[in-house]
């Protein structure tokens, strides 16, 4: 219920996030109007399409998830952000969409590698992120390749993903590493076994049994 509630919270706020970057709505009432449709449109689409195909993508016994329609959602509003005033309603439709592909591929992608994403933040905002700069490259309407401008802002785009890449991953990485090396980011085995929120949240006893496990 939390998490649905959350996830509500955050596409009213999205809606109002997209449409107020326009600063006003008396002189741009139409491209606010767009934006805010188009922020309907494409979480729509990715929460349902990452609804039914999270499951036969990842593998596992749950055929429908819940947190796949929710985290789906929050896939969508990160794919329409860059161009949620721009696009045609029916291209938004199709960006959801496979948007929510990029979404459940990601997730899959981290299973594989075996990295511990319990929030799904990379699939999210990570791979969805780096999504909605191929969109602007080739649906936006001013600059896009799909209407009949140059492959240069293709180029940008990608350039504004491996920066963005690097300067969030070096710096990432310097602090995992210093982490690393003073112990400070792998919890106890025993931690794990029981659970980082009960032993947080509870008066278990870290006892040296415990610690044994």
């Amino acid at each position: 219920m939390s998490v649905v509630l959350g996830t509500l919270v955050l596409w009213l706020g999205w809606l109002f996030f997209n449409a107020g970057s326009t600063i006003t709505i008396s002189g741009m009432r139409v491209t606010a109007g767009r934006a805010m449709t188009n922020t309907l449109i494409c979480p729509a689409a990715a929460g349902l399409t990452a609804f039914f195909l999270k499951g036969p993508i990842c593998g596992g016994n749950i055929k429908f998830d819940l947190t796949a329609i929710c985290n789906g959602i929050l896939a969508g509003l990160v794919t329409i952000t860059a161009g949620c005033d721009n696009l045609y309603p029916w291209m938004t439709l199709c960006v959801g969409i496979l948007g929510a592909i990029v979404y459940c591929l990601a997730c899959k992608a981290l299973v594989a590698c075996k990295i511990d994403d319990p929030l799904e933040a990379f699939p999210i905002h990570g791979a969805c992120g780096m999504w909605v700069c191929i969109v602007v490259a080739f649906c936006h309407r001013d600059v896009g390749i799909f209407y009949g401008h140059g492959a240069e802002i293709l180029g940008w785009q990608l350039a504004g993903i491996v920066t963005i890449m690097c300067w969030s991953g070096g710096l990432t990485a310097i602090i995992w590493l210093i982490g690393k090396k003073f112990n400070l980011i792998r919890s106890y085995p025993y931690e794990e076994i029981i659970g980082s929120d009960y032993i947080k949240h509870s008066d278990v006893l870290k006892s040296a049994e415990l610690r044994s496990l």
